[in-house]
């Protein structure tokens, strides 16, 4: 493979891959915004100030983008929790989340 045909594949990926990072960038903030919750994840205690605090702006504010974090299969698996193990934070934060709004696009 030529240079120049290396060089347009190379600049091919990269539009490529600023595109999926542009349509993903709110749902990276969102996920951002909930990171203090991570260590709440296996835990019984009430989960942090911080992580409530986060994320009952996240539902009130971008539900849509909670929704997504929530039916997210493999960013779960990436965390290594199941979707009921991440709907008991907001339970234990006093928040309503309930993941068959989002299935029916009432979000919160």
């Amino acid at each position: 493979m030529g240079s120049s045909s290396k060089l347009l594949m190379f600049l091919a990926l990269a539009t490529l891959v600023q595109v999926v990072v542009s349509q993903n960038s709110g749902d990276e903030a969102c996920v951002t915004q909930l990171m203090p919750c991570q260590p709440d994840l296996k835990t019984t205690t009430p989960p942090s100030a911080e992580c409530c605090l986060n994320l009952k702006k996240e539902i009130l504010n971008d539900p849509l983008c909670l929704c997504r974090v929530l039916t997210d299969a493999a960013l779960l698996k990436s965390f290594n929790i199941t979707q009921a193990e991440a709907l008991n934070i907001p339970k234990r934060c006093g928040a309503q989340a309930d993941v068959s709004l989002c299935k029916n696009g009432e979000f919160y």
